[in-house]
Parts: C-alpha cells; sequence; structure tokens
C-alpha cells in the first residue's frame, strides 16, 4: 500500500505542476527540521535550532512532506519521528548541495529517502 502510494506521489512529481499543487501549502516545521525559503539569521537558543532545509521550493518540498507523513504516519511515534524527518531533511541538504537547488531533483531524491526507509521495515 505504501509502495502504491509513493509510486503515485513519484507520478504526480514527474507529470503535474507542483508549485500549483503546492500553492496552499504552509512550510513544515516540526520534529527538528524546518523547511524555510532562506536560513535564517538565529542563535541557537536552548532547545538548539533545528535542522533548516533552505530551498527556493520549500512550499513544494513542504507539500511532499506533508504527503509523505500522511503515508507513513500510523509507522511515526513520538521516538521515531526525529530520525525520519531528519533523514528527509539530510537528504533534500544532500541533493541541494550536490545537485543544485533543482526542484524535481531535490522532490525525487527525498521521495527515494522515504522509499529507502519503507524498504528498511519502517525502522527509521
Amino acid at each position: 500500500m505504501k509502495q502504491e502510494k509513493i509510486n503515485t506521489i513519484r507520478e504526480i512529481i514527474l507529470n503535474e505542476d507542483i508549485g500549483k499543487l503546492s500553492r496552499k501549502s504552509s512550510l513544515f516545521g516540526g520534529a527538528d527540521i524546518s523547511i524555510v525559503p532562506k536560513l535564517p539569521d538565529t542563535k541557537d537558543d536552548f532547545y538548539g535550532s533545528p535542522q533548516y532545509v533552505a530551498t527556493n521550493y520549500s512550499k513544494e518540498l513542504s507539500w511532499l512532506i506533508f504527503k509523505l507523513k500522511e503515508i507513513f504516519n500510523e509507522d511515526l511515534d513520538y521516538m521515531n519521528k526525529y530520525s525520519f524527518y531528519g533523514r528527509l531533511a539530510e537528504r533534500a541538504n544532500k541533493s541541494i548541495e550536490a545537485k543544485g537547488d533543482n526542484l524535481i531533483t531535490i522532490l525525487l531524491d527525498v521521495l527515494d529517502e522515504a522509499e529507502i526507509m519503507h524498504n528498511e521495515g519502517d525502522n527509521f
């Protein structure tokens, strides 16, 4: 079931206007990650800063993260959500660093990471 939903999202990414689909999406923030259009000028506070993903496509990436949250919701709990979202953010940052701030590339790389976690048995 999850694999089918992941495949459906891949088809949407490749064939639809993600900008239009994500227009009303809020920016994702939670589980110690934050998707932003540019890095903020922040100082670490008592709790530390979240792991930021800064991209011109912050709404589109947030849209994908929210979709993945729906797919993996029943597997996520108060302990493993940090690893799950952390891996997605890390993959997005690696994609941006290695391949540039390219919408389709970032989304597909993050989706690939979600698929890897699914294939690992959802042991985030």
